[in-house]
């Protein structure tokens, strides 16, 4: 088992830009944008217990470092989209995948991933995340395979035309 690089992370990072560009208007788009900003940016412990007080402050950092929603939906995807390319080889449980997707998503901005942070709070970060977005995410998977084999029938039903 090996930790995966940014450079992992990145390699479908072009096709679910133009995904989410291709159908920033949609409905589904605009629920996922507003998910962000109503469930994780004002994310509130509910019992006061250090992971949920951690979450909320890095949650707040996020907010307060100017990070764009659009920006989190695309470190999510891309999150899911190695998950689905790597599976149990790489994230063997769910603890494992938990923590690197809060890793990633406070990672967009420095200083928000604190040095001493602990995998129980990343792990119930994490959880935050996956429970927020994470249809969101294997939809957006689902609808960017099938823009791929659109484009691809496109490109095959034009290779017989002349100009």
């Amino acid at each position: 088992m090996r930790t995966p690089t940014d450079r992992d992370l990145a390699r479908h990072r072009r096709r679910i830009q133009r995904t989410l560009s291709r159908h920033f208007e949609s409905p589904t788009v605009a629920w996922a944008l507003r998910a962000v900003e109503t469930e994780m940016y004002t994310y509130r412990p509910t019992q006061g217990f250090s992971q949920q007080l951690w979450t909320s402050d890095r949650m707040q950092a996020l907010k307060g470092a100017h990070v764009a929603p659009i920006e989190i939906l695309q470190r999510v995807v891309e999150c899911y989209a190695l998950r689905r390319d790597e599976g149990d080889r790489v994230f063997p449980n769910q603890k494992t995948w938990l923590a690197f997707l809060a890793r990633k998503v406070l990672r967009l901005r420095r200083g928000i991933l604190l040095a001493n942070s602990n995998c129980w709070q990343l792990k119930f970060c994490g959880a935050l995340i996956e429970e927020t977005l994470g249809r969101f995410a294997t939809a957006t998977l689902i609808r960017m395979d099938a823009d791929v084999a659109e484009r691809a029938a496109f490109d095959a039903s034009c290779e017989g035309f002349v100009n």
